[in-house]
């Protein structure tokens, strides 16, 4: 919250913003925009008072420019500090399609699902048994679901979406499971198979190694209702459809890569409905998690 003064001299320079010259107005809206975020909810009641449509326009791009100057830094801190939580780097994209997304109302709904399933595990459970347990209640008592289509849109990714209708993408679901089972303390990351997401349940066996070199008990595909399969099952997919078998393939990957392959689907998402300026600013925040 700003102070009185603090707002009396932010609305000052909101009176300016029919300035005329273009270093000077530049000059301005570097002032504004100073404030982050915060300063948004003054713009858009001051936007609603305007009726200059010069200077409309101008407050809707300086909205637009502080929201995605914040995701910049949101999304950078989470891959130097925070790239464990998978959650908040999958908000940090959705806020993308929904600026006013309510972060503390997803978190809740997260924490209430993962205590129901909390409370059906316990130490006595194999890990095969760990994940009937969560698909049980994922996909049975919360009846979530993928799609089925190839090309979907934006909307179709966001999680806040996915936690209210319960349905979404088959990436989105890949994550939301890999994001649930983390939070929980499993060891699901995903795996680097070409043309399908699915996740490799690591063995915690020695944990001092480095993800890519411990071992994989078995994966799961989330889009398919947490099907469990198998290496073999892997090598069996890779020889029918003709795909070059690799080491790489079978490797557990961090949680820098899961975000990237559902950012990848979110900005070819916005390709698909045509709208390639929103693609261009997206793929342009995406380059963070590729630096």
């Amino acid at each position: 919250m700003f102070k009185k003064k603090e707002v009396e001299k932010i609305k000052a320079l909101f009176m300016l913003l029919d300035e005329p010259n273009e270093m000077v107005y530049e000059g301005i809206c570097e002032s504004i925009s100073f404030y982050g975020t915060e300063v948004n909810p003054l713009l858009q009641d001051f936007l609603d008072n305007t009726f200059d449509p010069m200077v409309q326009d101008r407050i809707k791009i300086l909205i637009h420019r502080i929201h995605l100057d914040s995701l910049y830094s949101e999304l950078n801190n989470w891959v130097t500090l925070d790239a464990k939580n998978i959650f908040n780097g999958y908000i940090i994209l959705t806020k993308f399609i929904y600026p006013d997304l309510d972060a503390d109302k997803i978190f809740s709904d997260l924490r209430r699902i993962e205590k129901e399933i909390w409370l059906e595990l316990n130490s006595n459970l194999t890990a095969l048994e760990e994940i009937k347990v969560i698909n049980k209640i994922l996909f049975e008592t919360y009846n979530f679901s993928s799609t089925t289509v190839s090309h979907v849109h934006p909307d179709k990714i966001a999680l806040n979406n996915l936690l209210e209708l319960r349905k979404g993408s088959q990436k989105a679901i890949s994550v939301f499971y890999a994001g649930i089972t983390q939070r929980l303390g499993l060891p699901l990351y995903m795996a680097n198979l070409p043309n399908v997401m699915v996740l490799a349940y690591v063995d915690t066996v020695d944990e001092k190694k480095i993800l890519k070199d411990r071992p994989v008990l078995f994966y799961i595909n989330p889009a398919t209702k947490g099907s469990v399969f198998t290496h073999r099952d892997i090598k069996y997919y890779f020889k029918e459809n003709n795909i070059e078998d690799k080491v790489e393939n079978y490797q557990p990957c961090d949680n820098i890569y899961l975000l990237q392959s559902i950012g990848e689907e979110i900005a070819s998402s916005y390709n698909y409905i045509k709208d390639y300026k929103k693609e261009a600013e997206f793929r342009s925040l995406l380059k963070l998690l590729y630096e």
